[in-house]
Parts: structure tokens; C-alpha cells; sequence
């Protein structure tokens, strides 16, 4: 995790491996999460679910996200917004790199 009031390099957190996934939790609250992660071409994200709804910003590359089934390109400097329970999946076709906030509801108010 980062220390509070600093300013860092996301290209420094994600130094990438070959080979293997990296991700690094930036922060982590009551309200939720903020992570980055990289993939190198041959590397996915299986399909799976969370509670919560999920912000995904793309950071470098591309994947093919997919959401409850329905498939769509997600590129450098493209974001979605993921709801709850649904089923996402991920899958570049060259190396790629996200930023994931998970949002929780904190007491139901909107």
C-alpha cells in the first residue's frame, strides 16, 4: 500500500515480470479498494464475481472484457463500470495493465 500524501509512479508498481500477473493494493478502506494490475499477453483473468460493483480504467494495452457474457473491447484510456454479482473476464491479446477501485456500500444510503 502507499503511504498517505505521496505521489508515486504506477509504471514503477507495475515493473512487470515475464510471465507472471503483478498487482499491488494501493489502498484499502472500509469503502473499498483500489488496485493496479498487469498481464502479459498469454495471461487472463478467469471469470468470477464480486459483491460490489467494480471501476476498471485501462491503463496500457488491451483486453477484451467480458461481462456477464456480452464481450467488448476495453483500450488504453478506457474505463467501465462493472455492477455487482456480475460475471467479468479478462483477456489481452498483447500485454495489459488496469487500475480496479472496488466500491462497497457503506450503509445502504445513496
Amino acid at each position: 500500500m502507499i503511504p498517505p500524501a505521496s505521489v508515486i509512479s504506477l509504471s514503477e508498481v507495475l515493473a512487470h515480470q515475464q510471465g507472471a500477473p503483478r498487482s499491488s493494493l494501493l489502498l484499502k478502506e472500509a469503502g473499498g479498494l483500489v488496485s493496479v494490475h498487469a498481464h502479459d499477453a498469454s495471461e487472463r483473468v478467469d471469470p468470477h464475481t464480486a459483491p460490489h460493483p467494480v471501476f476498471l480504467y485501462m491503463l496500457a494495452g488491451e483486453a477484451r472484457l467480458c461481462i456477464d457474457e456480452r464481450e467488448q473491447l476495453l483500450r488504453a484510456g478506457e474505463a467501465c463500470v462493472i455492477p455487482a454479482h456480475a460475471s467479468r473476464a479478462l483477456d489481452g491479446g498483447g500485454p495489459f495493465q488496469y487500475l480496479l477501485v472496488l466500491l462497497k456500500a457503506s450503509d445502504g444510503a445513496a
